[in-house]
């Protein structure tokens, strides 16, 4: 799907001669998009969230003791809304809105990384080319194309220590030429962003392009959960491995994983791009705040971590886009 940013058309959903296999639908106006969610006869799909299994084994990525890590995690950026970052006369960059997470979802005393800034990103992402990111497409939904280069900065270099960015931290985006996601998250579903300019500084990284990984090959994830800097979840494999579109993971993800890049912990290579949860979760809130990540402790009047344990009936799974099914060009 070429020239989506200048033609500006966009993929329907919901319509019984739509068939399945990322984005094989026909294309419509902006102007009848907008027209048909004011009527309700469109809707834009949302993902399921995610959660812990069993223990939480996420790590500032900073902490790692894998200089090879430390190079991948340069090469991987989270959204932030231009209202949020300020430019400074030096010419560096300061987050506007720091929060604690603790205060942003009323996390109970103790609970993992309640004390860590949250500056309200958006998903995350990686570079896949000198002026190209790769993240996911419901990342960026049909109806925000057009002002998302607008509207967000891209952000490198967001570590646990950082309060301000240089400005090779921050990128524009000026187009959004592939956008690939299905009705029910049951297909592909990932953006290419072109930059404004080339990155500096930074390597791309590898994508795999043919074959598949192994069923229970050890994987890591590096992201931007909950708005908080650069984690590394690690430790975890595929349990799943059939669908041709997608694997199934039980890495330990949050809101603003989506778009992540999951490595082979043996090559480095991008296996594929964390898209979704699907599965039950015993003591999921309706709380829209907290859905998928936290469920609220009615005894302390507080929010904890949502894990998910087998022997409490868990069966959720994280969904990751192969890296096979993603076409830069």
């Amino acid at each position: 799907m070429n020239g989506i940013e200048e033609a500006r058309c966009f993929c329907l959903f919901q319509y019984p001669f739509a068939s399945r296999g990322g984005c094989q639908y026909p294309f419509v106006s902006m102007k009848t998009i907008r027209l048909l969610i004011l009527l309700g006869l469109l809707v834009i799909p949302a993902r399921s969230h995610a959660l812990v299994f069993e223990r939480d084994q996420r790590l500032n990525v900073e902490d790692s003791k894998d200089p090879r890590i430390l190079d991948l995690a340069k090469s991987v950026f989270t959204f932030i809304p231009k209202s949020k970052l300020v430019r400074l006369l030096d010419g560096s960059y300061e987050f506007v809105d720091q929060v604690l997470l603790k205060d942003r979802v009323d996390l109970c005393v103790g609970e993992r990384y309640a004390d860590d800034v949250s500056v309200g990103t958006r998903c995350s992402g990686f570079l896949a080319a000198p002026a190209l990111g790769v993240t996911a497409g419901h990342c960026v939904s049909p109806t925000q194309v057009p002002d998302f280069c607008a509207n967000y900065y891209i952000v490198f270099d967001y570590f646990s220590q950082a309060r301000k960015l240089s400005s090779q931290s921050v990128y524009e985006c000026s187009g959004i030429p592939k956008l690939v996601f299905s009705e029910n998250g049951s297909s592909d579903d990932y953006a290419v962003l072109q930059f404004s300019q080339a990155v500096l500084n930074r390597a791309p990284l590898t994508l795999r392009t043919q074959g598949k990984i192994q069923d229970g090959e050890s994987i890591f994830m590096l992201g931007h959960p909950r708005g908080m800097s650069q984690k590394i979840s690690a430790g975890r494999t595929v349990v799943r491995n059939s669908d041709p579109s997608f694997f199934s993971t039980n890495l330990d993800c949050f809101r603003g994983n989506s778009g992540s890049p999951v490595f082979n912990s043996t090559t480095h290579l991008v296996e594929g791009i964390f898209v979704q949860g699907n599965g039950f979760v015993p003591n999921q809130s309706s709380d829209p705040r907290l859905i998928g990540d936290f469920y609220a402790d009615s005894t302390r009047r507080c929010n904890r971590t949502l894990i998910c344990k087998e022997a409490e009936g868990c069966t959720a799974v994280m969904d990751a886009t192969r890296a096979t099914r993603i076409q830069l060009q």
